[in-house]
C-alpha cells in the first residue's frame, strides 16, 4: 500500500512503483481521493495499467475493493474468505488493526455508519456469498442494531463481535483472536501509532504478509496492554517493527518496547 496525496504523485512514490516493477496500480477511492493528475503521472511512468476503485464514498469504495478480492481471488484459484470483517467508516483504527488478518485470509473490511448497512453493503454480503461476520469494536463504534441486522443477513450464531475498552485494546483483542485461530502470530510484531492513520495503513499489509499481528498505541508512550503482550510472548516476538519515524513512535517509548523484550 502506497500513499499519496490528492493531486500530485510524489517523486518518491513513483521511484517505488517503479523499483517494484509494478505492471497494475490499483487506486482506491474516487478523483477526489487521488485526483487523475496522479493517474497520468502513474502512466508516464511506463507500461502501467491502472483500475480505479472508487464509489461515491468511502462506504461505496469499501464494498467495491471487497468484490474485486474476491473475483482476483476466485480467478487465481484462491479461497477468498466466506467471512467479512465489518468496522466503523467514521474512524480509522480498528479496521486498520484488523488488515494484517484481512490480507492473510483475503477477508474483506466493509464500512458502515452509525445508521446501518447500506443497501450496496448489503448486497454485497450476499454477491460474494459471505457466511459470517466479525464485528470490530464496541458498540460505541458499531451499534448493536447494526449486529441485529448483520444477525438477520447471515444468522445470529454467524456475527460476533472483537472488541475492547477503547482502540488500543481492540487492537489487541484482535491480535489475540487471530493468533488463536493460527493465522498470524506475534513474532515479529509490528507497532503504529493509534493517533493518526498513515504508518498503520502502510504497514498492516507488510505485518499480513509476514504473517505478524500489528498493535497500536499511543505514540509518545507505551500503552500497558501493548507493554503486556510484548513481556508475554518476549521469547517468539524476536524483532519489532516499529511504524514511522520519531514524530510517529516517540524515542522513549521504542525505549520501553525494547525494555519488554528483555529476559
Amino acid at each position: 500500500v502506497l500513499l499519496t496525496p490528492a493531486g500530485t504523485l510524489p517523486d518518491i512514490v513513483a521511484a517505488e512503483v517503479a523499483r517494484l516493477g509494478a505492471a497494475e496500480v490499483i487506486v482506491i477511492g474516487g478523483e477526489q481521493a487521488v485526483s487523475e493528475a496522479v493517474v497520468d503521472a502513474l502512466h508516464a511512468l511506463g507500461s502501467v495499467e491502472t483500475t480505479r476503485l472508487g464509489g461515491a464514498d468511502r462506504y461505496a469504495t469499501a464494498t467495491m475493493v471487497a468484490r474485486e478480492a474476491h473475483a482476483r481471488a476466485k480467478a487465481s484459484g484462491a479461497d477468498a474468505d466466506a467471512t467479512v470483517f465489518v468496522a466503523t467508516g467514521t474512524n480509522f483504527p480498528d479496521a486498520l488493526a484488523a488488515s494484517p488478518i484481512a490480507y492473510a485470509h483475503v477477508r474483506p473490511i466493509l464500512l458502515t455508519n452509525p445508521a446501518g448497512l447500506s443497501a450496496e453493503t448489503s448486497a454485497t454480503l450476499t454477491d460474494i456469498g459471505v457466511t459470517a461476520a466479525v464485528i470490530l469494536g464496541g458498540e460505541g463504534a458499531v451499534p448493536s442494531q447494526l449486529a441485529t441486522g448483520l444477525a438477520g443477513l447471515l444468522g445470529a450464531d454467524n456475527v460476533s463481535r472483537v472488541s475492547g475498552e477503547d482502540r488500543y485494546a481492540t487492537a489487541l483483542a484482535l491480535a489475540a483472536h487471530a493468533d488463536a485461530a493460527c493465522c498470524i502470530t506475534y513474532d515479529g510484531a509490528a507497532v503504529a501509532s493509534g493517533v493518526g492513520f498513515a504508518d498503520a495503513l502502510g504497514g498492516g499489509v507488510m505485518a499480513g504478509r509476514l504473517g505478524t499481528v500489528l498493535l497500536l498505541t499511543p505514540g509518545d508512550r507505551l500503552h500497558p496492554g501493548v507493554a503486556a503482550v510484548l513481556s508475554e510472548y518476549r521469547d517468539t516476538i524476536g524483532t519489532v517493527r516499529c511504524l514511522g519515524g520519531t514524530a510517529a513512535i516517540e524515542t522513549i517509548t521504542r525505549e520501553s518496547i525494547a525494555l519488554m523484550l528483555q529476559d
